[in-house]
């Protein structure tokens, strides 16, 4: 993911899936008590990082 934003590539359709149903996978196995600080500290960098790979 760094070198994808370093690099200011663009993810295809398929990647973008990929990458956000792997962050729905992940915050699945999360305990509910982390839940808020996954949520904070790193889903929103890395849907801000797939946000950034779409334009």
């Amino acid at each position: 993911l760094r070198t994808i934003g370093a690099e200011k590539k663009r993810l295809s359709p398929l990647d973008s899936q990929i990458f956000a149903e792997s962050l729905k996978q992940i915050r699945l196995h999360i305990a509910p008590k982390n839940a808020a600080a996954f949520q904070d500290y790193i889903e929103v960098h890395m849907k801000q990082i797939l946000k950034m790979t779409k334009q």
